[in-house]
């Protein structure tokens, strides 16, 4: 991992960008680790970190960036995110993905998980052609949903409910072993045949069972969610949740 131009070349002057892709409690918990990193005296000035998530983007939403409708906009709109932050495609090196579905399909489970993660699959496939230096993706399931309120006039509870939004972790199981079974679809290495997409990793894992403290001890509080819904995160989840990126990326093997 080294610092890149605008043309995507290697400069001592360059930049490391991490985009963040997926829906509200993305953004959410992406701007929970933008502060921490903030925070971070030893942070390199280089990397760049860049929120590219989007309310209501669902990963059916956003698997076809050609679609001519929700698709386009929202990869139009990661394109105005890196503009902003003064980066090019060229300089994303690292992504981080975060996405679901707002309902379990019908047929149960593991059919609506199947289906989030032939989405998934869909998505990283976008990733060479969109940044070819990227390296690294990351990603994660949902955190806890137990105590998520449906909105007014949904029949059949709240998209992140569970077990639904503990079931959205064997998506990304299933999708980083396919890739490590050395399926072509998704091979990262030009040594082996065309690339169809980067390297694909565990990012940090946030669920546990609401109060439930994990082995590392962490846990849920009702006050970590926005009393409205309690299913997007309040500012104290945001930070939690930001914590946790933060050590993720500071321990991750390959992250350096």
């Amino acid at each position: 991992m080294e610092p890149l131009d605008t043309n995507g070349k290697p400069s001592k002057d360059g930049k490391i960008v991490l985009l963040a892709v997926g829906f509200s409690n993305t953004v959410q918990v992406f701007n929970g680790f933008m502060w921490a990193a903030g925070e971070d005296k030893e942070r390199n000035p280089k990397v760049v970190l860049v929120n590219g998530a989007m309310g209501g983007m669902s990963a059916h939403t956003i698997q076809d960036p050609d679609d001519d409708g929700r698709g386009a906009k929202y990869w139009s709109r990661i394109d105005e995110q890196l503009k902003a932050a003064g980066v090019t495609r060229q300089q994303v090196q690292v992504v981080w993905i975060k996405e679901t579905n707002p309902a379990p399909h019908a047929g149960g489970f593991p059919n609506y998980i199947r289906d989030l993660q032939a989405e998934l699959t869909k998505i990283v496939q976008i990733l060479p052609k969109r940044f070819p230096n990227g390296k690294l993706v990351y990603l994660s399931s949902r955190t806890y949903g137990g105590w998520a309120k449906a909105p007014p006039g949904r029949v059949g509870g709240p998209g992140n409910s569970e077990p639904y939004s503990y079931e959205t972790g064997f998506a990304v199981k299933w999708l980083i072993e396919r890739q490590l079974k050395g399926d072509a679809e998704l091979n990262y290495d030009p040594k082996k045949g065309a690339v169809k997409a980067p390297w694909l990793s565990w990012g940090p894992y946030l669920w546990t069972n609401g109060t439930r403290a994990r082995k590392d001890g962490f846990r849920f509080q009702p006050s970590d969610f926005r009393e409205n819904d309690r299913m997007h995160h309040s500012l104290q989840g945001q930070a939690k949740m930001g914590h946790q990126l933060l050590q993720f990326w500071l321990s991750a093997t390959f992250a350096d």
